[in-house]
């Protein structure tokens, strides 16, 4: 969508998915896309993945005058269990475990808030599914920072210049806009 509307307003646009860790993509990209460039991680998609690892493979594909867009959810403690620890994300999370028939007949799953003991104000929502017979089975971490730790972290590991900040209006999330220092 983003690029169909770039070429509407006539504003050259390339896209690319691909896996941000794949060996030689990052010059791949530069090669390819000039800049300046703008690279967008939306949708706390950040917090899907180690966000230390993930911003330290970022920084490879930033140029000097490329703009990063990513955002990140905000940590708030019971408020934070509370929005995964409800039905409607429990549907959410049992969907994957469905899809390969694993059923609420077959055990139980399982959320908590576990501290990264790597950063100061970093941390995850562990979820993890317990079978009545068998091993656990481990689900995908969501990452959640504390303001001060997340404008850090891109600072510090994925070397972004904060250029300007926008939070939701519940402050859950806080949008960064930055550049390559």
């Amino acid at each position: 969508m983003a690029l169909r509307e770039a070429r509407l307003l006539k504003i050259p646009a390339e896209g690319l998915c691909a896996d941000i860790e794949e060996d030689g993509l990052s010059a791949h990209v530069r090669a390819k896309c000039r800049s300046p460039r703008l690279f967008l991680l939306l949708g706390n998609t950040l917090g899907g993945f180690d966000p230390i690892r993930l911003v330290r493979h970022l920084r490879k594909f930033l140029g000097r005058d490329d703009f990063l867009l990513v955002d990140g959810e905000i940590f708030s403690g019971k408020k934070t269990f509370a929005g995964y620890d409800h039905p409607v994300n429990r549907r959410f999370a049992w969907a994957p475990l469905k899809g390969v028939g694993i059923g609420e007949k077959d055990g139980k799953l399982h959320f908590e808030i576990c501290r990264d003991r790597r950063r100061k104000g970093l941390y995850f929502v562990h979820k993890y599914f317990v079978p009545k017979r068998g091993k656990s089975l481990e689900m995908s971490p969501s990452y959640k920072y504390l303001p001060s730790t997340f404008r850090k972290l891109l600072r510090e590991e994925g070397g972004i210049k904060i250029v300007r900040e926008h939070w939701s209006r519940d402050r859950g999330l806080l949008m960064i806009l930055g550049i390559k220092t």
